[in-house]
C-alpha cells in the first residue's frame, strides 16, 4: 500500500520537471517601445527624446536579456531536482514492496 502513495509522489514531481523543464525554453519577450498614430504622423521629432528612448529600450533590452538567461539556469536545475526526487520516489516504492 505504501508504494502507491511512492509512486502518487513520485509522478507529481515528474510533472513538474516537466514544467519547469518548460518554462527554460520560453523566454521573456523582448522589449520595444511603440509609437502613437500621433507620433507616427507628427514630422519633427525630437532627436534627443528619441536618443533617450532607443537607450532605454537597449539597456532594457540587456536586463531582459540577464534575466532570461538567470530564468533558463533556474528552471533548468529545479527540473533537474524534481527529476531526482521522481527516481528517489520510485526507488522507495520499490524498496517499500519488496519489504
Amino acid at each position: 500500500m505504501l508504494q502507491w502513495v511512492w509512486i502518487a509522489i513520485g509522478l507529481v514531481f515528474f510533472y513538474f520537471a516537466i514544467i519547469f523543464y518548460q518554462y527554460s525554453k520560453t523566454p521573456l519577450r523582448d522589449f520595444n517601445i511603440r509609437e502613437s498614430q500621433q507620433a507616427q504622423t507628427d514630422e519633427h521629432k525630437d532627436s534627443e527624446e528619441m536618443s533617450i528612448f532607443s537607450e532605454l529600450q537597449r539597456d532594457f533590452g540587456r536586463y531582459l536579456q540577464s534575466v532570461n538567461s538567470k530564468n533558463v539556469a533556474r528552471s533548468r536545475i529545479a527540473a533537474i531536482g524534481f527529476a531526482l526526487a521522481t527516481v528517489a520516489s520510485f526507488i522507495s516504492a520499490f524498496l517499500s514492496s519488496t519489504l
